[in-house]
């Protein structure tokens, strides 16, 4: 569908002959501005809905986060468990690796 649009109204752009049609303000759809609190993820979930998340809120993205004592780490990078790992770590350990892995 997107790409009849476009097929159809990128020359009426072009040539300045497109009509504007104004938005239906009743009909909009709005959404709130995204919160630095949308980034932290719920150890409790399945172990690939927090790698799908982690994966989603990385760069250009802010990053999706955890909090470890006071500190906030931003987890860049997941694996999964069934990945080859250099040592074997319970659901939620952590170990920081280098910019290769």
């Amino acid at each position: 569908m997107g790409f009849g649009l476009l097929k159809d109204y990128m020359p009426r752009i072009a040539d300045d002959t497109a009509e504007d049609i104004p938005e239906e303000e009743r009909k909009r759809k709005t959404f709130p501005q995204r919160k630095p609190e949308d980034g932290r993820f719920n150890w409790s979930e399945p172990a690939k809905k927090i790698n799908d998340f982690i994966r989603a809120q990385t760069r250009p993205y802010p990053g999706a986060f955890t909090t470890f004592g006071d500190e906030r780490l931003i987890i860049w990078k997941p694996r999964l468990g069934n990945q080859r790992l250099p040592f074997r770590k319970h659901p939620g350990s952590f170990f920081q690796g280098d910019n290769n892995q």
